[in-house]
């Protein structure tokens, strides 16, 4: 399932269609194999939360923004049952 609004707010509607009609279900929620789906993957939460904290962090000892390179995530989850 493509992560956005819609589908994120109807996973567990999709999921359950899906194991009704034998159709795996992959979705980009971790807590989705927990509701049926057979794979679920994200990035690792707790890094991303604390990544902003760094930026804070060099902007306040001075550091320009301009020069702070774009962060992404560097670790995923991925679960499969």
């Amino acid at each position: 399932m493509i992560p956005e609004p819609f589908t994120n707010g109807h996973r567990d509607h999709i999921v359950a269609q899906c194991a009704r009609f034998h159709v795996p279900a992959l979705n980009s929620v971790l807590g989705a194999v927990d509701g049926g789906a057979l794979m679920s993957y994200t990035f690792v939460w707790d890094e991303l939360v604390s990544a902003p904290v760094d930026y804070i962090d060099c902007i306040l000892k001075g550091d320009s923004p301009h020069d702070l390179p774009i962060q992404a995530p560097r670790r995923y989850e991925l679960v499969i049952i």
